[in-house]
């Protein structure tokens, strides 16, 4: 089995409009066309262009389209914060200023699948956010030591859209991001399931 990444996500929802997002029903990948936008970042080497999505490997779309079949956006952030491999790995957090964390340390990489999930699930809050929007990191925090951590993907949430970021085109907005993920890993989540939405006593259960 292949080192877990780590995925972050912190997004701004008013509480009505996070009722909306997590009963909204997820949507296919194809509903996106930008994938091969996704640009990953060596932070020891640094490199100028960053890595190309070509190095993601084989990515299982298929497979993907048919998890996101089945479910609103609630349900498959409660799987995939029930995917870590240990409760204590994991959380999805709904701040007072109306924050969504979701965060899990161990994702499993065959093919890209649980990412892939991971990111259109995420990317179906573009349609509820307000103008803070939001951001998704994917990153190797938890088997990569300062010197031979990277970072997979970065995805800005705006109201009604999300983008990739670029290393270098957008540097200041992909550092940032990948600060913000990095600050959220080294924090510890404590509990699975801290915080819950307004109007769901069981947070984002299904």
């Amino acid at each position: 089995m292949s080192e877990p990444y780590s995925v972050m996500a912190r997004f701004r929802l008013p509480p009505t409009a996070l009722k909306e997002y997590l009963a909204a029903p997820a949507r296919p990948t194809s509903c996106w066309s930008d994938w091969a936008d996704m640009c990953g970042h060596e932070d020891a080497t640094g490199q100028g262009g960053g890595m190309p999505f070509s190095l993601h490997g084989e990515m299982d779309f298929d497979c993907v389209d048919r998890w996101l079949s089945e479910g609103d956006h609630r349900s498959h952030l409660n799987a995939l914060v029930e995917s870590a491999e240990l409760p204590s790995l994991a959380r999805f957090h709904y701040s007072e200023d109306g924050f969504v964390t979701v965060a899990n340390l161990t994702v499993a990489t065959e093919c890209f699948r649980n990412p892939l999930w991971f990111l259109a699930t995420v990317r179906g809050a573009a349609d509820h956010v307000d103008r803070a929007g939001g951001l998704a990191v994917i990153r190797n925090y938890l088997w990569g030591g300062p010197e031979s951590r990277y970072t997979m993907a970065v995805l800005r949430l705006e109201p009604g859209r999300s983008r990739f970021l670029h290393p270098t085109a957008d540097a200041y907005a992909y550092s940032d991001a990948v600060r913000q993920a990095d600050a959220a890993f080294s924090a510890g989540f404590g509990s699975q399931g801290e915080g819950v939405p307004p109007g769901d006593e069981g947070g984002c259960a299904s």
